[in-house]
């Protein structure tokens, strides 16, 4: 919608446990690598694709098995459910089908993969270690474009946090300063210097 947001003014983003990245999805289904909490947000990345691309997407091509006979589960709202199904599904089941199938996932994946472009807005981006789900160093590859493109972030690492473990709470303070007009950290000279190739 062109129109979407109008009359508002962003002032500031704060990620918890972003998913930023999802190129590394598509090498981990191919290779049986998935986690469980893995295997929930392909699903439902899969799902999303199917819904915004219903015709060019055949979902048959990405799923089988137990993941097809139980897709609508694995989409539902029951976190306890979603996890032990996820638990269950065989890494063939996932896979993509063909070499085709897995030539075409990568562009999808790039179309949602951020950054997309540079933002005026500051952000804070709170991370762990021991994310299930998003690997910190797919969160460093969006995070390394993203101040290569100029952006202002203030980034927190917590190596010993998962991706439950992060609290939303420890954005409030961050936030309130940037209603306050107080200028953000940016980390990304450091952050980067840290992690050249």
């Amino acid at each position: 919608m062109d129109n979407y947001g109008s009359g508002l003014n962003l002032i500031a983003t704060a990620s918890l446990s972003p998913i930023a990245d999802f190129e590394g999805l598509a090498d981990a289904a191919m290779a049986g690598t998935l986690t469980p909490d893995q295997k929930l947000v392909y699903v439902a990345f899969l799902a999303a694709l199917k819904n915004e691309n219903p015709y060019e997407l055949e979902l048959d091509d990405y799923r089988r098995g137990t993941a097809e006979q139980n897709w609508d589960a694995l989409l539902s709202c029951q976190s306890a459910q979603r996890s032990a199904l996820a638990e269950q599904i065989p890494p063939d089941d996932l896979r993509p089908a063909t070499p085709e199938a897995l030539a075409t996932l990568p562009g999808y994946l790039q179309k949602t993969t951020l950054p997309q472009g540079p933002t005026a807005s500051p952000m804070y981006v709170i991370y762990g270690g021991r994310d299930s789900a998003i690997p910190a160093a797919w969160t460093d590859r969006a995070l390394t474009r993203a101040c290569q493109v100029g952006d202002v972030i203030q980034i927190a690492y917590w190596p010993d946090q998962g991706h439950q473990q992060i609290d939303p709470v420890a954005a409030l303070g961050w936030l309130n300063d940037r209603f306050k007009s107080i200028p953000s950290a940016n980390d990304c000279a450091s952050f980067t210097a840290g992690h050249e190739p």
